[in-house]
């Protein structure tokens, strides 16, 4: 079950002014062990500039771990492994739920995409035009 809502993903869009875009964070994804029952997982996405104006999206999900907490700091230490700058948690999910995330781009600007299904979260990316990279994700260890 996912418990922050991922349509707030969408209005989280970097725009460029130059036509130089990066994409970080071809997604590998981090898990660890955890009880059934007390499972958690946290996708982390970061967007920013750099001095020239070239746009990066970088991003990190994490699973299978046994506290909001740890999910949630694994999956920003994979979001920043990939260079990702201020990397914030934009989605959780335990006990069966699943989560998945995906990296953008077009010519105006770079995007990231969570859902619940790996064609949730493609699909989210792809909206305006953007071209994205294969969803990285998986589930949590269900409920007891």
């Amino acid at each position: 079950m996912l418990l922050n809502s991922f349509s707030r993903a969408a209005t989280k869009i970097a725009m460029i002014a130059g036509a130089s875009i990066a994409l970080m964070g071809l997604v590998s994804p981090a898990f660890a062990d955890c009880t059934p029952g007390a499972c958690y997982g946290a996708i982390a996405t970061a967007t920013w500039n750099d001095s020239s104006g070239a746009a990066y999206v970088a991003s990190g999900v994490a699973w299978n771990y046994s506290s909001p907490d740890l999910a949630a700091n694994g999956a920003i230490s994979q979001c920043q492994g990939y260079g990702g700058q201020n990397c914030t948690v934009v989605g959780t999910f335990s006990n069966g739920g699943c989560g998945y995330v995906t990296t953008g781009s077009n010519a105006s600007g770079v995007r990231w995409g969570v859902g619940p299904t790996a064609q949730d979260a493609l699909n989210q990316c792809q909206a305006g035009g953007y071209t994205c990279n294969q969803p990285a994700g998986g589930c949590t260890a269900g409920a007891q």
